[in-house]
């Protein structure tokens, strides 16, 4: 492994720690439960099975191929084949955060299933970070049904899927981003569940406009080749 190499791994790893304890602290996973990771070329760095995200280091993380294979003889978080094919089919995609919130959980519980958005839009952070939130059935965790229905959730919304008597996922450009839409989910969920559910939504005009004007996001958006992120560099003014 050249020097180059290296540095890379430990600047992905001081990213997955530091995040990991933000999710932690903000109480967005507790104990062992959750999971983190980001790209890092053309393999992704993600938390090991069993560990607390709020106390990552070299030995809690492990570095996978994104065809899968290990590149560490460690094991690693049992939903691996979740953030790998988010991975695989959004090239834009940098970051993912992966929460059990007391919040989330008993909201999943209550809010009605839907393909498509299942939680009121209470603020307009809620909407350029969040935009709509899916929610899908349970299925077991770390199954390739569960990778390919999260997938296909966070095509429709662009940010996050929100899954029944299980928790969320929340993606980003970069572990950043992540973090911040799971953030700002957490707090939409503590309002529903705070008001039961009758806190008074924005009108879905306003909704729609937000929505519109904050459609881009990691999903949809396809990173620059070197020589073209070079070029557009040079055309600058």
């Amino acid at each position: 492994m050249n020097r180059n190499m290296i540095d890379g791994r430990q600047d992905h790893l001081a990213q997955v720690a530091l995040y990991g304890r933000y999710v932690f602290e903000r109480g967005l996973a507790s104990s062992t439960g959750g999971n983190i990771s980001c790209r890092a070329g053309e393999s992704v760095l993600i938390s090991t099975h069993g560990s607390c995200l709020g106390d990552l280091d070299e030995a809690s993380t492990v570095s996978v191929s994104l065809g899968g294979e290990l590149l560490q003889s460690r094991r690693p978080s049992s939903e691996l084949p979740v953030h790998l094919e988010i991975y695989r089919q959004f090239p834009g995609v940098g970051g993912i955060v992966h929460g059990h919130s007391p919040y989330a959980v008993a909201a999943s519980t209550l809010l009605e299933l839907s393909d498509d958005d299942a939680l009121p839009a209470y603020s307009a952070g809620y909407l350029i970070r969040v935009g709509s939130l899916p929610l899908i059935p349970f299925i077991e965790s770390g199954s390739p049904a569960l990778a390919h229905r999260v997938a296909e959730a966070i095509e429709r919304s662009g940010h996050a899927v929100l899954i029944r008597n299980h928790g969320f996922f929340a993606v980003g450009g970069d572990l950043a981003e992540a973090f911040y839409t799971a953030d700002e989910l957490q707090d939409a969920l503590r309002v529903y569940m705070f008001s039961s559910g009758q806190a008074v939504a924005l009108p879905p005009e306003v909704c729609d406009r937000i929505r519109a004007a904050h459609r881009d996001g990691p999903v949809r958006t396809r990173p620059q080749n070197d020589e073209n992120q070079r070029d557009a560099e040079m055309s600058r003014p």
